[in-house]
């Protein structure tokens, strides 16, 4: 099969970094290499970042943000699959509505009352963020 398009990416499974060439075709991906001449793989791959893409076109993915319509209360957190429980909204929408509740914690709590968590499948710059 012939890809249409060869898209260059960062695989997503941990924190190396390695480069990979993702073959498209009809929008999807049906090979995955690695380019010879790019660090740190130098044309190699695991096996989750050469055979570990199912997710990409997964039909549960979600493929836009999703902002619950009824708020819950503090320390009444009940999880939810019900697609009528939540509604479609746009990045900056979701963005905001998380910067505006990190900064209402932040100032009833104080500055120390948020925490990050990092994690091995983060590169170094974004566990920095």
């Amino acid at each position: 099969m012939q890809a249409e398009k060869t898209v260059r990416s960062t695989c997503p499974y941990c924190g190396v970094g390695c480069q990979m060439l993702l073959n498209v075709k009809d929008n999807r991906i049906f090979r995955i290499e690695a380019p010879f001449e790019a660090a740190p793989n130098y044309g190699r791959l695991c096996v989750k970042g050469r055979f570990g893409t199912d997710y990409v076109h997964h039909p549960d993915r979600l493929t836009q943000p999703l902002i619950r319509r009824q708020f819950q209360k503090p320390g009444e957190r009940t999880p939810s699959k019900d697609p009528a429980d939540w509604r479609p909204a746009s990045w900056d929408e979701a963005l905001e509505l998380v910067i505006s509740r990190l900064l209402d914690l932040r100032w009833k709590y104080g500055p120390d009352s948020i925490t990050c968590n990092v994690c091995a499948k983060a590169t170094n710059e974004d566990n920095y963020l």
